[in-house]
């Protein structure tokens, strides 16, 4: 007994349907993916900028307190 027709298109649809999902999906997985690499680096630059913050506030500090003396 053939299959009819109107199966076969409505089996073709959400083939075709699955295909498009998954593909939607694996590009919306990959930018998150390229988005978690990129900010794999920042909790190491955050501590690097407040340590050179600390030091150019040590370096003011110096400088008024030469600049009072004066």
């Amino acid at each position: 007994m053939p299959l009819p027709p109107t199966l076969l298109c409505a089996a073709g649809a959400q083939l075709i349907t699955a295909v498009i999902w998954a593909t939607a999906l694996d590009a919306r997985v990959g930018v998150l993916e390229s988005v978690r690499a990129d900010a794999r680096g920042v909790p190491e630059k955050l501590a690097r900028l407040e340590e050179r913050v600390d030091a150019i506030r040590q370096d003011v500090a110096f400088i008024r307190r030469a600049l009072e003396r004066k």
